[in-house]
């Protein structure tokens, strides 16, 4: 039997995330931005290397702060979270 092991390396520097969006989304309470929150954050991102997310709450309001390297790339991801946000507040309307 025997095992392959293989490894990539880049020598190539890590673009730098130079372009930011943020997002500040009020709710009618905390229990709700917990939910979306919760909801929106596990998606893993496909180009870690070149786009970051990251959610955070501040009592009934969500906070969606994007970093990339290009506005694009900012731009597909917030459109992506703001369409799964738009099904989390449809399950709101129906289920609470």
């Amino acid at each position: 039997m025997s095992t392959v092991v293989s490894t990539a390396t880049s020598s190539a520097t890590p673009t730098p995330l130079t372009h930011t969006l943020e997002f500040k989304i009020p709710f009618e309470n905390e229990k709700q931005s917990i939910i979306a929150k919760n909801s929106l954050s596990p998606d893993p991102l496909l180009k870690p290397d070149e786009l970051k997310v990251s959610f955070s709450n501040d009592g009934n309001v969500l906070k969606i702060t994007f970093r990339g390297t290009s506005d694009r790339m900012i731009r597909v991801a917030a459109n992506n979270i703001m369409d799964n946000l738009k099904t989390v507040l449809e399950c709101f309307e129906v289920f609470d």
